[in-house]
């Protein structure tokens, strides 16, 4: 059996490639309305899941081909996680709010000093 290896793709009109790879049929119906948040170099980008998407497409954001794999690499493994967890019925990472996070700082600090 052959795989196709995932790698980053050109778009017409702009020299940054972006991260390319389909929704497996077993999971779409629940995946759809996921919000994942990619992480493409030092910042995480949102990315929701509609109903009629099929592939889950996101901007590496540079030009230079030996970070546009390293980027395309770990978004790839970031989404064949995501797509296990599905299978498996796992509980997905959480979505905290600012006041959230900060409320669980602020726990930690007191309980450490």
């Amino acid at each position: 059996m052959l795989y196709r290896l995932v790698r980053p793709m050109r778009r017409k009109g702009s020299r940054h490639p972006y991260f390319n790879q389909r929704i497996p049929v077993d999971v779409r119906a629940l995946a759809v309305g996921l919000k994942l948040a990619l992480p493409i170099g030092a910042e995480t980008v949102p990315l929701i899941i509609s109903a009629k998407a099929e592939t889950v497409k996101a901007s590496l954001r540079t030009a230079d081909p030996a970070e546009a794999k390293l980027r395309n690499a770990a978004v790839g493994a970031y989404v064949e996680t995501t797509w296990r967890a599905l299978r498996d019925g796992a509980p997905l990472p959480l979505t905290l709010t600012h006041r959230q996070v900060t409320a669980r700082e602020r726990t930690a600090t007191y309980v450490s000093s």
